[in-house]
């Protein structure tokens, strides 16, 4: 049997609401390996319900006040956090990029070369409205394209 050879992440976002756009309370997520389960790495952090509230994303009363009586260690921690949206976004970010080249180094070492460089990043998770679903917007026109493969 072929080992899979993609960097697959388990994501886990506490929204607050079911909405398009949500509030993000928390990222969650987990690098491991799909055909044994071994788990390699770790991310999570709380991310400021105001900052997520200053750029436009939404919340529902419903949902408040189901993470009020449910989970209200998660909200109360997004609502003292100073981790800003931004930030907690750029550092999700860098947990991707060293789990991306963990992961082919992992390969290297097993010899297949060839296959790290086809290796993908992969992202699991639930959640058919809001949990891993994102609005993205792109234009077709070439002139509003760009790209960015500084790694930086």
């Amino acid at each position: 049997m072929k080992r899979n050879i993609h960097t697959n992440i388990m994501l886990d976002l506490e929204c607050t609401g079911i909405v398009p756009n949500p509030c993000i309370l928390q990222i969650g997520a987990v690098h491991f390996d799909l055909d044994t389960g071994e788990e390699y790495s770790h991310f999570c952090t709380s991310v400021s319900l105001k900052s997520c509230e200053d750029v436009g994303l939404q919340s529902t009363e419903e949902t408040m006040e189901w993470l009020s009586k449910h989970s209200p260690q998660v909200l109360a921690e997004s609502r003292k956090s100073e981790v800003t949206i931004f930030q907690a976004l750029f550092r999700f970010n860098n947990f991707l990029r060293k789990a991306l080249k963990a992961n082919r180094y992992r390969l290297e070492e097993m010899g297949r070369l060839y296959e790290s460089d086809m290796s993908e990043l992969v992202v699991w998770g639930n959640g058919a409205v809001a949990d891993n679903t994102c609005k993205c917007e792109m234009s077709l026109e070439p002139e509003s394209c760009t790209s960015d493969n500084s790694g930086e």
